[in-house]
């Protein structure tokens, strides 16, 4: 299974982590998605305002960007 990389754009370059083996890019998406709820209910929304839970393939390719926030 591939493994991808999740950060918040943030962050001062992407840190070394051991990644999360999944599936295919639609469940590394939704695990995207789970870190951006947790986000939403852990901090003010000033604080997460117009940020994204960045999505890296093992090469360090971008491979999705997921608002912290969705647009309504």
């Amino acid at each position: 299974m591939p493994r991808y990389y999740f950060h918040l754009d943030t962050s001062s370059g992407q840190a070394k982590h051991t990644g999360i083996e999944c599936a295919d890019l639609k469940e590394a998406i939704q695990n995207a998605e789970a870190i951006a709820s947790q986000l939403r209910e852990g901090n003010p929304i000033d604080k997460i305002a117009g940020r994204h839970v960045v999505v890296s393939d093992a090469a360090g390719n971008v491979v999705k960007r997921v608002p912290v926030i969705p647009m309504q």
